[in-house]
This record gives C-alpha cells, sequence and structure tokens, in this order.
C-alpha cells in the first residue's frame, strides 16, 4: 500500500484540496503550525495565517480522515511563558498524530539572522555548528534570542512539549492495537520484544 505524506499551509487548506489529497492517497499532512499564540505567529509569519486557521486545517483533515503532523517553535524574539502556554494547549487540545518541537535558529539569509546579527550573537565567520536545530543536544550552547526567558527556563519548556508530543505518540500506537496485531506478535516473540522495546523508550520519554 503506497503511503503519501506532504506538507501544506494552513491558509491554504480547503475541502477540495483535502478530497484531491484523499484520491491521491494522502494519509498525512504536515503543518508548520509554530505556535498557539496569535502574537507570536504574527511575528513568524506575518500576517499570512492565523491561529483560527491552523484550528479549522487540524478539524477539516480529521473529517477527512487525514492525519496531521505539526511542528512548533520555541524561543521566538518577545514571546512569554503566557504564549508558550497557549501553544502548548493548542497541541495537547488537539492531539497531533505527529508533532514535531524546534527552538528558534538564526539560519543564514533569514529575518531572523539578520536580527541576531544586530545583536552581535551571529557572524560571518562563526562557529557554523552552533546552528544546529537539535536544540536537545546542545541546548547550552544553542544561540537564543528570546530575552523574556532564560536558557535553562526554554529548555525546561522544551522538555515538557517533548513528554507532552510522546504522550500523543503513545495513543496514536496503542490506538493501532487490535485482536490481528496481538495473535501476530504472539506468533512472532521477535517483533513482541522490539515493541517493547519501542514502548519501553516512549515511555521513559515521557518521564
Amino acid at each position: 500500500v503506497l503511503r503519501i505524506e506532504c506538507a501544506n499551509r494552513a491558509n491554504l487548506t480547503t475541502r477540495e484540496l483535502l478530497e484531491d489529497c484523499r484520491r491521491l492517497g494522502v494519509k498525512s499532512l504536515a503543518f508548520g503550525f509554530e505556535s498557539g499564540s496569535q502574537k507570536v505567529l504574527e511575528l513568524l509569519k506575518t500576517d499570512s495565517v492565523d491561529v483560527a486557521q491552523n484550528r479549522r486545517s487540524v478539524q477539516m483533515c480529521r473529517d477527512m480522515g487525514i492525519e496531521v503532523a505539526g511542528s512548533f517553535i520555541l524561543g521566538t524574539p518577545g514571546e512569554t511563558h503566557e504564549d508558550l502556554e497557549l501553544t502548548y494547549a493548542f497541541v495537547e487540545d488537539h492531539k497531533l498524530d505527529v508533532c514535531k518541537i524546534f527552538v528558534l535558529t538564526p539560519h543564514p539569509g533569514t529575518p531572523v539572522w539578520f536580527e541576531a546579527e544586530k545583536a552581535g550573537k551571529v557572524s560571518k565567520d562563526m562557529d557554523w555548528g552552533l546552528l544546529s536545530i537539535d536544540f536537545s543536544r546542545n541546548w547550552r550552547q544553542h544561540i537564543l534570542l528570546n530575552e523574556n526567558m532564560t536558557r535553562e527556563e526554554i529548555h525546561a519548556w522544551y522538555l515538557r512539549f517533548q513528554r507532552l508530543a510522546k504522550r500523543h505518540e503513545m495513543r496514536k500506537l496503542l490506538g493501532r492495537v487490535d485482536g490481528r496485531t496481538v495473535m501476530n506478535r504472539l506468533r512472532h516473540p521477535a517483533k513482541l520484544m522490539n515493541d517493547a522495546r519501542v514502548l519501553g523508550g516512549k515511555v521513559a520519554a515521557m518521564l
């Protein structure tokens, strides 16, 4: 069975588009929701998309039986704890099938880069390894542009979002378990052991 995953923008989501996607075999659509705060979303995407459109896109995909993957950005300049609470509520309310969390990274050529350059946080002869998007590994060195929260506070928020994402993944995984799956695993102990390892890893990630 061919499974197709595509990316889409919330302001372009229409019933006609989703019907075409379903006919083509698209099972999942990915969106850069970025934030549940309208203020932060305007900073990241000007006026091209709003929170209401993001919410509507999720519901329309659900109605059409299409899974939803969403990515979110933490650490935008001017973002506050209250803004992050709104983003957390968005993720929690919609129970996305896939949720990716990133911390804002100033990449060359982007508006964020020029802002970081003015602040003296990046330059053309810098250590380019500092621009890794893997915040979980380099959170102590990651270039941060948010002045409202400490590095430790942003890291704590990042971990909180990761635990929420893992809970959603667990819910989805358990929702796929049926009688046929159980019988298959009982006949193939190696698969059962692998499932146990995967499940254990997800549980550990939530703690």
